[in-house]
């Protein structure tokens, strides 16, 4: 790795690689990330801001943890000092942040989201809309001027990242970079944050990133990096803006960058499938458990509830211990229904019954499971 400050001289163009890298050492030494994996994305993230106008999609960094304490807010003030024309705040008026991300452009560093998405009263309504739509340039939404009467046009597309204890609504982390973090440790260390000093030490390191993507705009807009095919379509439109940072910087980080990308939403999807993918998965088991091709309703039921894993059991075990299979059928054919699969008539030791082939879930499998 270059030394510190070795391509910030005046005049030259600055080694993007060694920006991301610097950029990574200074992440860890306040925040304590669960894998190496996180820092490369934040970098790469970090250096996306400030080539932001290269971009037709953003990424947001969904910063969550599962109690207080965790380092989110650390992590935010962090990149406060690294990101372009931050905006850190809490809760920001519709007014202010509408026109502080469509006049200002600011990169958003929103905390404690959680409050807004567990708000029942509707009071966040336009900025919980504003998450939901800024992911992609062009997205607008008009709002009535209070002085003018007129109706106005705002853009809230550009960078964020928010932070909460607890999930995001699937809308939101859909787009989102997934940085779980957790309470740190007694035997994990970070240097104590000093704000003006560690401003101070950060100016140069921000300048150069700025410097550097004004330098890559024409290559950035350009690019068509190759996206990891495990990726989802809303994963790769995130990622892609990333990974021409990363072919930008060349040497490792291309590679690094597509570990990063695959490995972060890889754990998402492992540690937060819907339920209509844990049911998909759990039919697919027991057709291979059963050695079967077919089952009938009232079976696939049965089988479901004595599983370990998914709510079955507390949904449905005792309406079949009294022998109502029905309630639980309409309710399995319901969720299944969105994935194309009914229930029919099906032959099973010359008795006809209600219930499925395995032939119905063929496509479903391919489409939202892993290979067997």
């Amino acid at each position: 790795m270059a030394s510190k400050g070795a391509t910030r001289r005046t005049g030259t163009t600055p080694d993007v690689s060694t920006l991301l890298s610097e950029s990574v050492e200074f992440l860890e030494r306040f925040v304590v990330l669960p894998s190496p994996h996180e820092p490369l994305a934040i970098a790469l993230w970090v250096a996306h801001t400030h080539a932001i106008d290269a971009a037709d999609a953003t990424p947001y960094l969904a910063v969550t943890s599962p109690e207080k304490q965790s380092g989110k807010t650390r992590l935010l003030e962090v990149l406060e000092l690294l990101v372009a024309r931050p905006w850190r705040v809490v809760l920001p008026s519709d007014a202010v942040m509408f026109r502080k991300i469509a006049v200002d452009r600011s990169t958003l560093l929103l905390d404690e989201v959680d409050a807004i998405f567990g708000d029942k009263a509707g009071r966040y309504e336009a900025l919980r809309a504003m998450l939901n739509a800024g992911h992609r340039r062009g997205a607008k939404i008009p709002r009535c001027d209070g002085q003018t009467l007129q109706v106005r046009e705002f853009e809230v597309f550009g960078p964020k990242t928010i932070a909460a204890i607890g999930d995001l609504p699937d809308t939101v982390a859909d787009r989102s970079i997934p940085i779980r973090l957790a309470r740190r440790a007694r035997d994990e260390r970070v240097e104590q944050f000093r704000y003006r000093q560690v401003a101070r030490e950060a100016a140069p390191l921000r300048g150069a990133l700025a410097h550097w993507a004004k330098s890559a705009d024409k290559v950035l807009r350009a690019a068509r990096p190759s996206i990891p095919e495990s990726l989802s379509d809303r994963a790769a439109d995130g990622w892609e803006p990333l990974l021409a940072v990363a072919d930008a910087a060349g040497g490792e980080w291309p590679r690094l960058g597509r570990e990063a990308a695959v490995a972060l939403h890889g754990s998402l999807a492992a540690l937060d499938p819907t339920t209509g993918v844990l049911l998909l998965r759990a039919i697919r088991e027991i057709f291979h458990d059963l050695s079967v091709d077919r089952i009938s309703t009232g079976k696939l039921v049965r089988r479901l509830v004595i599983r370990d894993e998914g709510p079955w059991a507390d949904w449905w075990e005792e309406k079949v211990r009294d022998g109502n299979r029905r309630g639980p059928g309409a309710l399995l054919a319901r969720l299944l229904r969105r994935y194309g699969i009914t229930s029919r008539p099906v032959r099973i030791n010359g008795t006809v019954r209600k219930g499925y082939k395995k032939a119905q879930f063929q496509d479903a499998f391919s489409r939202y499971l892993p290979p067997e």
